[in-house]
């Protein structure tokens, strides 16, 4: 029997330290679970909170989606299109409604 093929990463883009787009994969990082008793304080003095009163995401997902068109010089063939921190949600959110049921 043939293993079932779920997704396939056909793009990547990332925002720099100034929330600037780029497209390619320089922003992905691997999540390392923290040691535990953690210090939250840790780190505060640094932090740099980004504007974000504009929900650019789409529009960053709309942009590499176009950039790939033009680089394969066809139209994107696919049923369904979503970038990693959405796909958590989904996959969560899907792990509470079997709870709850």
């Amino acid at each position: 029997m043939a293993q079932q093929h779920f997704f396939d990463e056909i793009a990547c883009f990332s925002y720099d330290d100034q929330h600037r787009f780029h497209l390619n994969d320089s922003s992905l990082r691997y999540y390392y679970p923290p040691t535990l008793p953690a210090d939250l304080n840790r780190g505060f003095d640094t932090f740099q909170q980004l504007d974000d009163t504009a929900d650019d995401h789409l529009d960053s997902l709309l942009q590499t989606i176009a950039a790939l068109e033009r680089e394969n010089g066809a139209q994107l063939q696919t049923d369904f299109i979503t970038w990693r921190g959405m796909m958590t949600k989904v996959c969560d959110g899907k792990e509470v409604l079997m709870q709850l049921r």
